[in-house]
């Protein structure tokens, strides 16, 4: 979770401070009171011409959670517009939930799976401001999940809308739901929590339900399999309070102990020995006499009597409030551990990656992940010291959102690996064309990071990935497809580099006619000793005119763009033109018609970055803007698209930013004049790069890369730019789902608005090997 929500009263009212979903719960709850993640009972009063709470929000705001009309992000508190009367908040995913006192609920935010319960199911129906859940009455408690939502009944019958493809909904089924629908069977319900895919009900009689995701025995009814409808948790009576994480539940008992089941890979459930998960309920080691509860995306928090505050679980952004590196700090703790100079609290909340506390004074202690301000000091600085959020005073209460960042992209399918699985071959996809839903293709190669690489290239029928074989060229020992284009369905093409017998580099185009992929003889406009040509991208306008671009050298002392045309009959080579630098490497191109076409990559020195436009009779070079941050700074143009001829755009990063490895994300925008940069949000501890671009219309372009995190991951990443500011969109890693094998993205297309492909590859769980990656949005 990367934003916070605050929540205090107006004047003459007790103040009540939240602060983004699995919030803490009083163990004490009376039933019925609103005691679920992200809903502590308010206890608010109000007096005279108090208008109630004002609620305040900080961190991100890449689909409008901060609720304050804009998709730009806080570092510190900022009131959320519109609210009054509000009892309850509760945040998770990219989506919050407001209680008011009237017993109705509005919602604001992500609205990729209906999550807002309004009736809509479109990333264009998110909300930068808050709107009212409809069928909606009579509700004491709220609970957001990553891409779902509860609502708790005076009752105490359970609502629940948006994603259930887990069966999180609890209806007995799969389908998502736009709107609020009863959760069956469900009665005397006291108390609701919301994980990531999952849900949790206290009962009036001590007991717990669960539904949804199991993977990680969440459930805790002593299998691993998923529930459309609730199922009891095994062994349990006496809770008072429940809180749900990622993939792990809590639960307080009514004599002050805990008990933890689900995911325990990094000691999250505080048994006090490392196992992977239990699927049934096991004691919480060490501590007793729990007032409160709550549980982050792999960290847990609990505060006790006597006002002290304990954590376990993952430390890798200093959820634990202790260093984590070499040498003397700690990766993760499989008991719990005391937050050190925090004094006497009197409430707690975990977010996904950061904790919060309420401490004398009613001021807010924050520590751990702080890449985007969720620790409202007004920074962006992670580390292990407890900081202050700013600005804020008075605080009863607070409740942070838990899980995983809910996102518009699903894995599409597993694609096929030929050639072996799991440490015997590599696979990557490296770029990807979108005729339709169900009608693209990815390339790339098989055995890939050996020197008799193959060429790969993969269908999408609109259910799964097929391989369809590419025929290795005549004299060829190795080959890569690096660029693909779908002019339709019986014409595709796709080029890249293939490795002679002699151990030379050459050009290799491949096209699909709609039954076979065959080899299409190649412009190589240097074949001497030492020369090299290679293709990476290509695109056209029909089946009669279509560029590739790449780039050519002697081996010594020349290096340029390579220009290759394809009028419908046969490719041949077109003169780069007169050089703006000694060398230049050819990227990407795009073709908006016969008569306009660009070209991006950068200089062979990759300090300046170059793009390349053709006017329908030659090509030149057109001046592009590049950061210089310190004084050995890189520079790259990845991937180029457009919408019109005054509409282009291009992908790009800096590395080595100050000298320090590090990358920082850009675009450029041609606007019919000039070429202008705008820096993208960074997402990476260790910087971000985009690899490629895609274009739909002037508000409405995409782009794909990776980002770097200080444990040496590489994790996939998607951005969006709405006509206003660009945004993060956070995309799938499955990386995260393992050990932390590396997950990026190559390529990204678009087949139509809110239909999408990013392909790349995925590092398997030995990580020894690549292995191809395509994920998908048809909500995006």
């Amino acid at each position: 979770m990367r934003r916070a929500l605050s929540y205090r009263a107006g004047a003459l009212a007790v103040p009540l401070l939240m602060a983004a979903t699995a919030a803490p719960v009083a163990a004490s709850a009376a039933p019925g009171a609103a005691s679920a993640p992200g809903v502590a009972p308010a206890g608010i009063t109000h007096a005279g011409a108090a208008a109630g709470p004002a609620v305040f929000a900080w961190g991100d705001n890449s689909a409008g959670e901060l609720g304050n009309g804009t998709l730009t992000g806080n570092a510190a508190p900022a009131a959320v517009s519109g609210l009054a009367g509000v009892r309850a908040i509760s945040a998770a995913g990219r989506h919050e939930l407001a209680l008011r006192a009237n017993g109705t609920v509005l919602a604001w935010g992500d609205d990729t799976f209906g999550q807002l319960g309004n009736g809509i199911v479109s990333s264009n129906g998110d909300s930068e401001v808050p709107v009212a859940v409809p069928r909606l009455s009579t509700v004491t408690a709220v609970a957001a999940g990553e891409e779902h939502s509860l609502a708790l009944l005076a009752d105490g019958t359970v609502m629940a809308w948006g994603d259930n493809h887990e069966g999180q909904l609890g209806n007995g089924t799969a389908r998502t739901s736009a709107v609020p629908v009863a959760v069956p069977g469900l009665t005397g319900v006291t108390a609701i929590a919301a994980g990531s895919l999952f849900s949790l009900a206290l009962l009036s009689n001590g007991t717990v339900m669960a539904w949804g995701d199991n993977r990680e025995g969440q459930l805790g009814n002593g299998t691993l399999s998923n529930s459309t409808v609730p199922v009891p948790v095994q062994g349990l009576s006496g809770v008072t309070a429940i809180a749900a994480g990622a993939l792990h539940s809590l639960a307080v008992l009514a004599n002050g102990t805990a008990m933890a089941w689900g995911d325990n890979e990094l000691g999250q459930l505080g048994v006090g020995r490392q196992v992977s998960l239990r699927v049934v309920p096991t004691a919480v080691a060490k501590i007793t006499g729990i007032t409160q509860i709550a549980a982050g995306e792999q960290h847990s928090v609990a505060l006790l009597s006597d006002g002290s505050v304990w954590v376990w679980g993952d430390n890798g952004e200093f959820q634990l409030a202790r260093r984590n590196g070499f040498p003397g700090g700690i990766g993760q703790s499989n008991v719990p551990l005391r937050v050190p100079g925090l004094g006497k609290a009197k409430a707690i909340a975990a977010g996904g990656s950061f904790s919060l506390a309420v401490v004398a004074g009613g001021r807010v202690r924050s520590w751990g992940d702080n890449a985007f301000g969720q620790l409202g000091n007004g920074g962006a600085q992670t580390g292990p010291a407890l900081v202050t959020v700013t600005g804020l005073s008075g605080a009863a209460r607070v409740a942070a959102a838990a899980g995983p960042v809910s996102s518009p992209w699903r894995i599409a399918g597993n694609p096929p690996n030929p050639g072996g699985i799991d440490g015997l071959k590599d696979v990557f996809f490296s770029s990807v064309a979108a005729g339709s839903a169900s009608d693209s293709w990815a390339v790339g190669a098989s055995d890939a990071l050996s020197a008799s690489s193959k060429p790969l290239a993969e269908h999408w029928d609109g259910h799964a990935w097929t391989t369809v074989a590419v025929p290795m060229p005549v004299g060829a020992t190795g080959a890569q497809l690096d660029g693909v284009d779908e002019v339709n369905g019986g014409d595709v093409w796709a080029v890249g580099t293939m490795t002679t017998s002699a151990g030379a580099t050459r050009t290799l185009i491949e096209h699909f006619d709609g039954t076979a992929w065959a080899a299409v003889p190649s412009p190589n406009p240097r074949t001497g000793p030492g020369a090299s040509d290679e293709l990476k991208g290509i695109g056209g306008t029909s089946a009669g005119d279509l560029w590739a671009v790449g780039e050519y050298s002697d081996g010594q002392n020349f290096n340029a763009m390579l220009f290759v045309h394809w009028n419908g009959t046969a490719w041949s080579f077109v003169k780069e033109p007169a050089a703006l630098h000694t060398s230049a490497f050819g990227e990407a191109v795009t073709v908006i018609s016969p008569t306009d076409a660009w070209a991006v990559g950068e200089n062979g020195l990759r300090t300046a970055t170059l793009s390349a436009h053709w006017n329908g009779t030659a090509w030149s070079f057109v001046q592009t803007p590049f950061p210089q941050d310190g004084n050995d700074p890189q520079n790259f143009l990845t991937g180029v698209a457009a919408t019109g001829p005054s509409d282009v755009w291009a992908s790009g990063y800096e590395g080595n930013v100050d000298q320090q490895n590090f990358s920082l994300p850009y675009v450029l925008r041609w606007d019919g004049t000039a070429w202008s940069l705008t820096k993208t949000p960074n997402a990476g501890t260790e910087g971000s790069l985009l690899a490629g671009v895609s274009a739909l219309s002037p508000a409405d372009v995409w782009v794909a890369g990776q980002t770097g995190e200080s444990d040496g991951a590489l994790l996939t990443f998607t951005e969006h730019f709405n006509g206003q500011a660009w945004s993060v969109a956070p995309s799938l890693d499955p990386g995260e789902l393992g050990d932390a094998p590396d997950s990026t993205f190559q390529a990204i297309a678009a087949a139509a608005p809110h239909v999408l492909f990013a392909v790349g590859s995925l590092e398997t769980p030995t990580f020894c090997c690549l292995a191809a990656l395509a994920e998908r949005s048809t909500t995006g």
